[in-house]
């Protein structure tokens, strides 16, 4: 793919470390151009000193993905031309960060000629902005925070003679490149955003951080009028330590920090955002999460962008450490992923149209590089979320390439026991193994609705090693449970499933759930291999699922009570397997009636949460009758979150409160009023 470039990068390799990077070529003629680049794990390009583009796919060392970038003629000049790229290594795993060799590597090219490269020539230094090594970390999931020094910029930039930069190390690494499997984003210029609240603080105790400062400093209002940020700037005026403002961005969005602040002194400036005020602030600090960064302004007008790591919520709280401020712009500006369409089903009364309308809203909050569970607390890619929001995606946005780079790179996280790692890119969690069977689901459900069939046969070994971790663990006619500790044996959030990131209290050899994931799993594959042609193949694995189905039946069916139970040890009768049951066909069709209305009667607890009810609402369609059933409980449900004042569907219905104050607002698996609204 590259030509000519080189890997470069810095002496050293730390957490957290943002580098400047500064490249001079000459132009004997202007035309369109395109940039190839890529760097672990992320960088902000620009050209003679202009705003390019950003955001890395998040990839492994084995599967190295490239930007391709359309330069226009007239960003270029005859003559010299520069190319400055901020580039940042986290350099330590998280739940959407695989860490790797830290590198950069970009090539410039008009046709079949390389204008510019990566390599000796390339200049770097460490950011004098941007605050290396380690610092309090957003959440574990998302990584660090960042702390930004506006006096130590020196226009490295678009200057044109800078301090400070050396030839950078050249990276031995191998050249197996590839394209980026997904558009990219397209940034708009920032959103609405309006002035709540302000007034002035005090904050005794500055060895806290960001997070900390702003959720336990002590505030006094100010009597204002809700302003709308745009038509000019708002002077806030204290007599405190400082003054602060709050700022309401009208509904849930995810994106780029941005702000225009003018003072008149060299001061901090601490920036925390959130998805509501209930504790009359922004909830900045939930345990060892920190929600919030910090901004060390020059005196003077400051306009700022931090285009790594997406903010997400509806508020942002600002605390000035000088006594006047005057207020530009504080917003997000929005990438979002560019879809051709989006569908409307029919039939929908005025109700059901919002639901749809705020369930397309969520979709696409957590819609960037790949399917996010949530864009607020962890952005991460999870099998059983990305389910959901597949689904929702084939009807609502008739999108196949987003579903299929997510199954790609997930099932690149598999690990030597078979299952996949928790989220991809990641390393060091425990993996769900449910979530591995949900992955063989997928892929069928992708083959189903996309018919690429290619893409089906790339896929084949991944999901005969899924299939066979399971296999291998049959006793007694049932798959075991894996080793609590070392993988999370979760179902859902409800009580008893939800299993133990750091192992079960209590062991138990087997469960029902885990056996009917995997049986549907099976039938799902019999079905791929079935449309694939493979039929011998398909013969075995049908024969497999016709064991274990039997053997889930003799071990986990109650025929006195007529429902499946969890486990010898646990008599609960879990509506997620009953719907599961049903799903994969392991219940008899003698039963079904049965488990079908004992299932609207709420018979079997505990109930499925919003994660899981998408199985609850598949099994019962399987019988049109029950239409009238689901429509109107997807209507109490999503409504109620509605009228709470959800601009995007909650994680849970217990919403902010949930997770000991940690719960998300938008979470893309209670997206799936856009699956089923074109079902009914």
């Amino acid at each position: 793919m590259f030509k000519s470039a080189k890997v470069v990068w810095a002496d050293n390799e730390i957490k957290n470390q943002y580098l400047s990077f500064r490249h001079k070529f000459y132009c004997d003629s202007v035309s369109d151009c395109k940039m190839l680049i890529r760097c672990h794990s992320n960088y902000v390009l620009f050209l003679n000193g202009k705003y390019i583009a950003s955001g890395q796919y998040q990839d492994y060392d084995y599967y190295k993905v490239v930007d391709t970038i359309e330069i226009k003629g007239n960003m270029l000049k005859s003559g010299e031309n520069l190319i400055s790229i901020l580039a940042y290594s986290q350099y330590e795993d998280a739940s959407m960060y695989k860490k790797g060799t830290p590198g950069l590597i970009f090539e410039l090219v008009s046709g079949e000629k390389v204008i510019a490269a990566s390599g000796s020539d390339t200049l770097v230094r460490p950011s004098l902005t941007y605050e290396s090594g380690e610092i309090e970390k957003l959440t574990v999931q998302l990584g660090f925070s960042f702390h930004y020094d506006a006096t130590k910029y020196d226009g490295w930039v678009d200057a044109e003679n800078i301090e400070g930069f050396k030839q950078p190390k050249i990276v031995s690494t191998d050249n197996k490149y590839f394209e980026r499997p997904v558009k990219k984003l397209v940034l708009d210029d920032g959103c609405q955003s309006n002035i709540l609240a302000m007034g002035e603080f005090t904050q005794d105790n500055m060895n806290l951080n960001p997070a900390e400062r702003v959720y336990t400093a002590l505030m006094r209002p100010i009597s204002f009028y809700k302003t709308e940020l745009g038509d000019g700037p708002v002077n806030i005026k204290g007599n405190l330590d400082g003054v602060y403002f709050v700022i309401d961005l009208l509904k849930e969005r995810a994106g780029y920090l941005t702000f225009d602040l003018t003072v008149n002194e060299d001061c901090l400036i601490d920036i925390a955002y959130g998805e509501h005020l209930t504790d009359l602030r922004v909830r900045s600090k939930i345990s060892k999460r920190n929600f919030a960064c910090s901004y060390y302004a020059k005196s003077g007008r400051n306009k700022f962008t931090h285009y790594f790591t997406r903010f997400a919520g509806r508020y942002i709280q600002v605390h000035v450490y000088s006594k006047e401020v005057s207020v530009g712009y504080v917003g997000i500006k929005t990438p979002s992923y560019p879809l051709k369409t989006i569908n409307q089903p029919n039939g929908l009364d005025s109700l059901e149209k919002e639901i749809y309308k705020v369930s397309i809203d969520t979709l696409r909050l957590c819609m960037h590089e790949h399917y996010e569970d949530c864009p607020w607390r962890e952005q991460s890619l999870y099998t059983m979320d990305s389910h959901n929001q597949m689904l929702a995606g084939y009807f609502a946005f008739e999108e196949f390439d987003f579903a299929k780079a997510s199954i790609r790179l997930s099932g690149y996280g598999q690990r030597e026991d078979g299952l996949l790692d928790l989220c991809a890119p990641s390393g060091g969690l425990p993996p769900i193994p449910s979530f591995s069977a949900i992955w063989v689901i997928n892929l069928y459900e992708y083959a189903l609705y996309s018919k690429d069939f290619d893409f089906a046969y790339e896929s084949i070994p991944v999901a005969d090693k899924i299939l066979e971790a399971f296999n291998s663990r049959i006793k007694n006619g049932v798959v075991q449970r894996f080793k609590t500790g070392d993988y999370w044996n979760f179902y859902d959030w409800a009580d008893g499933l939800s299993g133990h990131l750091s192992g079960d209290k209590r062991e138990f050899a087997d469960d029902c759930i885990l056996n009917l994931f995997y049986a549907y799993a099976l039938k799902s594959y019999v079905q791929l291999m079935e449309m694939l042609g493979e039929y011998e193949k398909a013969k075995i694995y049908r024969q497999r699922y016709i064991d274990i189905s039997q053997a889930i039946n003799e071990h986990y069916f109650d025929a006195q009570y007529k429902g499946y139970f969890f486990c010898e040890s646990s008599k609960i009768y879990p509506e997620l397997a009953q719907a599961v049951s049903i799903l994969s066909g392991v219940c008899p069709k003698k039963h079904e009636n049965d488990i079908m209305e004992g299932i609207k009667a709420e018979k079997y607890k505990p109930f499925t949460t919003f994660s899981y009810k998408i199985f609850k609402y598949d099994a019962l369609l399987l019988d049109p009758r029950n239409k009238d059933f689901v429509r109107n409980e997807i209507l109490n449900i999503w409504s109620s979150m509605l009228f709470a004042g959800a601009t995007s569907f909650w994680e849970t219905d217990i919403a902010e409160a949930d997770f000991h104050n940690a719960g998300s607002l938008c979470h893309g698996w209670s997206a799936i009023p856009a699956y089923f609204y074109f079902k009914l």
